[in-house]
């Protein structure tokens, strides 16, 4: 299977829905909330945490982490016991975090979206992908961990 190479890494959507949250806090103040920043904060350093833990396997088991590429080794320790794709999960619950650290309602948005094109546009392609290199294991892996959490 060829692989494909994707115009827009996700660490790249999430910077954008950061900005986008930000101006909808400044240009939308209306749609704001109160909220300890100690919520978001919290929120941003588990993320920070599951990707870290998500980045250390990927070098552990010496397989590349860039969506798109061959993988060289199906890992299924750590946080992939219990989703299929952590870093796009902590990704998704850090900016869970900025969206309560800009406290707007608006900026919930972005999170939906970022799960939405990661789903449609990088996880079905990377799981055909699997499937075709690791085949019944990685079909077994799938029916016992779910794809988010």
């Amino acid at each position: 299977m060829k692989t494909k190479q994707f115009k827009m890494k996700p660490p790249y959507f999430v910077a954008l829905f950061v900005v986008f949250s930000w101006l909808a806090d400044i240009m939308l103040p209306e749609y704001g909330f109160e909220i300890d920043s100690k919520i978001g904060i919290s929120f941003i350093i588990l993320a920070l945490l599951i990707f870290a833990y998500a980045v250390h396997l990927f070098r552990k088991n010496k397989t590349p982490i860039v969506p798109g590429t061959k993988p060289e080794f199906m890992i299924t320790e750590g946080t992939y016991r219990f989703s299929r794709n952590p870093i796009y999960l902590a990704m998704a619950i850090f900016l869970i975090g900025a969206c309560l650290l800009f406290k707007n309602y608006i900026s919930f948005v972005f999170p939906i979206m970022f799960l939405l094109i990661m789903d449609k546009y990088y996880i079905s392609y990377e799981e055909k992908l699997l499937g075709s290199i690791f085949g019944n294991k990685y079909t077994s892996y799938k029916k016992k961990v779910r794809r988010w959490i």
